[in-house]
């Protein structure tokens, strides 16, 4: 790890307990390893896809991404609606108890979608190192294999 990128985990963890809490219990990141192995496409949807994918297999994640893509008239709903369904109702879809916890903005365990300001206060914290955060944030879900830095570096 560079001494530029030490200084800015050290500034991210003293502006943001829970933030430092989540890199502390997560794996060092290969930026460069993750920005070729992050899937593209519209986030949420991405975000949403790789929840449901975690820990099963393919044509089970297909089948509740199937499902919810129909309640939604074909399309992946946005972060307000599905922060509008009751959670019963994405257990019913196919979601574990924990999935739908992930799939509803889990560091902040917040209860609705954020305003934009909600949003700028919380990343104001990690100013100038809000990329960085982010990459932890990516990396931090579960049993998702994120880009490590290699053990022989």
């Amino acid at each position: 790890m560079t001494a530029q990128r030490a200084r800015a985990l050290a500034a991210l963890k003293a502006s943001d307990r829970r933030l430092a809490r989540l890199i502390d219990a997560t794996e060092p990141i290969d930026l460069k390893a993750w920005r070729r192995a992050r899937p593209m496409g519209h986030p949420f949807s991405v975000l949403v896809y790789s929840i449901i994918g975690q820990q099963i297999s393919g044509f089970a994640a297909r089948a509740i991404a199937g499902r919810l893509l129909e309640r939604f008239g074909g399309r992946m709903p946005s972060p307000a609606e599905v922060l509008a369904m009751d959670p019963a109702d994405l257990k019913a879809i196919g979601f574990s108890g924990r999935k739908v916890e992930y799939v509803r903005q889990r560091l902040y365990r917040l209860d609705h979608l954020p305003s934009p300001r909600e949003v700028e206060a919380i990343g104001e914290k990690w100013r100038p190192n809000r990329s960085l955060a982010s990459f932890y944030l990516w990396a931090s879900r579960p049993t998702v294999t994120s880009p490590t830095v290699a053990s022989t570096l």
